[in-house]
C-alpha cells in the first residue's frame, strides 16, 4: 500500500467503476451495469470523472 501514497479510497472506487462498467464479465458476456438493466455507456474516461466527483 505504500505505493499508493494515501490514494487508496480512489484506486478502489476507479477499480468498482471499471468492474462494473468497462470490464466486460466472462460469464454474463456484458457488464455488469448492463446485466442489471442500467443504461451506461462504458467510456472509460467519462466514467472515471464521474466516480471522482463524489
Amino acid at each position: 500500500m505504500r505505493g499508493f501514497g494515501g490514494q487508496q479510497k480512489g484506486y478502489v472506487d476507479n477499480f468498482r467503476t471499471f468492474y462494473n462498467f468497462v470490464r466486460e464479465h466472462q460469464g454474463l458476456k456484458s457488464t455488469p451495469a448492463q446485466k442489471a438493466g442500467l443504461k451506461v455507456k462504458g467510456n472509460w474516461k467519462e466514467l472515471l470523472v464521474k466516480a471522482m466527483d463524489k
